[in-house]
This record gives structure tokens, C-alpha cells and sequence, in this order.
């Protein structure tokens, strides 16, 4: 099996002690059930979405057909009705004017990103959303990346690496409610702590889909580079970048690196990351 327990045969997934791996405990077969289910689950959601599937259902003679939905809300495949739901409210209370700028280049998954991208632009047509393809080699800059920046074009610190889906378009959301500047309120003396941080920092934080702790931590991470244009933070949905987990020897999720260095497992605090940042 791959990564998302993907099997040699189409639609053929595995999951629990069958699987080839070092540890075989009840949790890791439970989280592989986990991936199976939405990785299938987003299978067939993009094969419905491209024609490939179709839903079948019979009714009877007094049954009514239901309506069609209008097509912002029709089969959006990474983006469900109630998560478009809450980026209007997003785009409708901003303070601030928000934008996105995509970097992609010639990968397949830069090709899902762009698909996602013309999501986003169905569910929110007023969002600002500029895409740029790189041909060439940028230090540093890893591809796709999702950029958050402010009205102007400035950027905000904040990338995502990926295909925001599941509980990782949670954590984009929660990004884009802190550029707009509808993010909920906190503390006052901690805010300040976090604007006078003078050192440069990197944060980089590897999730998953499923990951039900990540969301929070990354909105925390998110609220730093947000506060203080010194820090940065670059999210990875780590099953789309192997090198990074082998190297940094990932066995969980939500995984901070900071600097390149200092590895920590396990979610964390706003005021937790400010001391470690602060220590740094």
C-alpha cells in the first residue's frame, strides 16, 4: 500500500496489521482505517466530480424528485456546502481585503491545486485569486504553494503546500480569518509578546487530512506570521512531501519544525509556541 493505503488494484484499499509497517497496535490500525475511508472517500469524490461516476437512485410514483442545487453548492469535491458556507461569512465581515497567489509549476499535484483553486472561485467568485507558474528553480520555495496576502499583493507569511481538504481546509479557513482580520480576539499582553519577537523565524508544520489536532495549531502558527512579519509559516499536508517526513523521521501529526532544526510532536498553544519561538 502507499501512503493513503492505496492498494495495487483500483478502489482497493487496506488497512490494520495486514499492512507493512513497524508498529502493529490497535491506534495504528484505527488511524489507517481512518486514511483508507477519506482517501476513498475523495476518490470517488473526484470521479463523481468528473463525470466518471454517477448516483443512482430509484423513486417511487409519489415520491418528488428532489430540485437541482444551484451551482455554487453542486458537487464541490474538496470544498463540502457548509465550508463555502463559512468563507462567505469570512469574505463578508473582513476588515481587511484578502488575497491568494498560487505558485505552481508543471507537477500533477500543482494541477490539483489549480482545480481547487477554480473551486474556490465558483464558491467565492469576489475572492482575490492570482496564479502564477514558476519555470524555473526558487531557493527555498517549495511547489505548490498557496500564499496569503493582504489587498495590495503583500505577503502575509503564511503558505499553504497542498490540497487544502478535510481538516486541513479547516486550517486554511483559519488563516484566511486572520488576513481578513474576523479571527477571534486574544490576549492583548500575548499579542504584544508576539510583536516584539526580533529574531527571523521559520515554522513549518506537517498535517494530514484527518488530522483532528491540526486545525488549531495551525490557526495558532498562522496567528504569529499574522502579528509579526518576521515569523513565517509554511504548512505541508505531509503525504504529498515523503523527503520531508523521511527526514525529519514524521511517525505523527500536527509536527512543527522550527529553523530547520528542533522537531516537536503533538498540537501546541498560541502561548506555547510564543515561548518556543521566544527561546529559539
Amino acid at each position: 500500500t502507499d501512503d493513503n493505503c492505496r492498494t495495487h488494484i483500483d478502489g482497493v484499499y487496506a488497512a490494520g496489521d495486514l499492512r507493512a509497517k513497524e508498529l502493529r497496535q490497535v491506534i495504528t490500525a484505527v488511524a489507517d482505517g481512518a486514511v483508507a475511508a477519506t482517501a476513498l472517500e475523495r476518490e470517488l469524490a473526484q470521479a463523481r466530480h468528473k463525470g466518471a461516476l454517477t448516483e443512482r437512485r430509484e423513486f417511487s410514483k409519489k415520491e418528488e424528485k428532489p430540485a437541482q442545487k444551484p451551482p455554487r453548492a453542486l458537487d464541490n469535491a474538496l470544498i463540502p456546502p457548509h465550508r463555502g458556507e463559512e468563507l462567505q461569512k469570512i469574505l463578508a465581515g473582513a476588515r481587511r481585503k484578502v488575497s491568494i497567489h498560487a505558485l505552481l509549476d508543471d507537477s500533477a499535484l500543482s494541477k490539483r491545486v489549480a482545480a481547487f483553486l477554480a473551486e474556490l472561485s465558483a464558491v467565492a467568485p469576489e475572492l482575490d485569486i492570482q496564479k502564477e507558474l514558476e519555470t524555473g528553480y526558487r531557493p527555498g520555495q517549495w511547489y505548490p504553494a498557496l500564499r496569503l496576502c493582504d489587498g495590495e499583493g503583500n505577503f502575509w507569511g503564511i503558505q499553504f503546500h497542498g490540497v487544502p481538504s478535510g481538516q486541513e481546509l479547516e486550517g486554511f479557513l483559519s488563516g484566511l480569518k486572520g488576513a481578513a482580520g474576523v479571527g477571534p480576539e486574544e490576549d492583548p499582553a500575548l499579542l504584544e509578546k508576539i510583536r516584539r519577537l526580533q529574531k527571523p523565524l521559520n515554522l513549518k508544520i506537517l498535517v494530514t487530512l484527518s488530522c483532528g489536532l491540526c486545525p488549531e495549531m495551525v490557526a495558532a502558527a498562522q496567528r504569529l506570521a499574522l502579528e509579526n512579519p518576521r515569523i513565517q509559516v509554511q504548512v505541508f499536508d505531509v503525504a504529498y512531501y515523503p523527503t520531508l517526513r523521511e527526514k525529519y523521521q514524521v511517525r505523527s501529526v500536527p509536527c512543527l519544525i522550527l529553523e530547520d532544526e528542533a522537531v516537536f510532536f503533538g498540537r501546541r498553544s498560541l502561548w506555547e509556541l510564543v515561548e518556543l519561538a521566544a527561546r529559539a
